[in-house]
């Protein structure tokens, strides 16, 4: 709910107001979760798409043409500074299913990830999704046109 609502203020109030160039930039904070089913986590990874989905549709060109404000989703993986996979108590049931230990999940320092932000912010393309994890350079997401994909009927 705050994404939509903080997303919708900075465009239509905030940004319009404030902003001290031609464009506004909105960055929405998802999560690797965001990008792929978690099961151990559904309604986190629900969420997270959630706000996947709010940035790539106010990032398209209507919306920017209206506004002058890129709108881009951020899906951080593991930060350095969440608690343990051992110690989230919320769906022990889950964790078990899945038998995840903390070493599947390559970790980043949130300094890092801010790091890696700035140069994002500087070069990314209106709706676009990107992932930082790890020691990997962040890339972006490709999802795909459904318009052009070929689809088996049965």
């Amino acid at each position: 709910g705050s994404s939509i609502c903080g997303t919708i203020l900075a465009i239509d109030n905030y940004l319009p107001k404030y902003k001290s160039g031609e464009e506004g930039i909105i960055i929405n904070i998802a999560s690797i979760a965001g990008i792929m089913p978690f099961g151990f986590c559904p309604i986190y990874s629900a969420a997270k798409h959630g706000v996947v989905a709010l940035s790539r549709c106010f990032g398209q060109q209507e919306h920017y043409e209206r506004s002058k404000v890129r709108v881009i989703a951020i899906c951080p993986g593991y930060m350095e500074f969440e608690a343990t996979l051992q110690s989230d108590d919320r769906y022990p049931e889950y964790y078990k299913i899945f038998n995840l230990k903390e070493d599947d999940f390559p970790v980043i320092a949130p300094g890092i990830a801010a790091e890696r932000l700035v140069d994002i912010m500087k070069t990314s393309s209106n709706g676009s999704v990107w992932v930082i994890e790890g020691d990997e350079k962040p890339y972006e997401v490709v999802f795909p046109n459904f318009r052009k994909v070929t689809t088996v009927t049965i």
